[in-house]
């Protein structure tokens, strides 16, 4: 009988160690799981951290990029100004010396009538003469 007392114990001490090293072997399991999950973790920043660089310089690209066109387009439309500055004051000065015409004094109140429209349109032609000018 005590063999099989013998037997029972020794049985009993395999399952108990086999049962140590299942849970050691799961423990291990677990420790590895958490570090490939820390890799991925680090391999996500990592991306994370390229995606955000390649889209920073991207960024920068876009902005010198819009920067030179601005300032392209700035110094075009200061020499287009420059070119057209003699016709723009040639134009104030025509309307300004329009607006300087002497209105001759008349009697006849029809004819002193048709001076005041005519003094009114000429006013309002010289002051839109100005106006597309300046907007030239």
């Amino acid at each position: 009988m005590t063999t099989l007392y013998e037997k029972i114990d020794r049985l009993t001490k395999e399952l108990e160690e086999e049962r140590k090293d299942r849970e050691a072997f799961e423990a291990k399991t677990r420790e590895v799981e958490a570090i490939r999950t820390k890799i991925k973790g680090i391999k996500l920043l990592q991306d994370a951290k390229l995606e955000a660089e390649r889209i920073n310089k991207e960024e920068i690209l876009r902005f010198e990029q819009k920067k030179k066109e601005r300032e392209e387009a700035e110094a075009k439309e200061k020499e287009r100004q420059e070119e057209i500055r003699p016709d723009r004051e040639k134009l104030i000065t025509y309307a300004q010396t329009l607006q300087n015409v002497f209105k001759p004094h008349v009697n006849d109140p029809k004819a002193d009538s048709i001076m005041n429209d005519a003094a009114r349109d000429l006013r309002l032609l010289t002051n839109r003469i100005i106006r597309r000018a300046e907007e030239l």
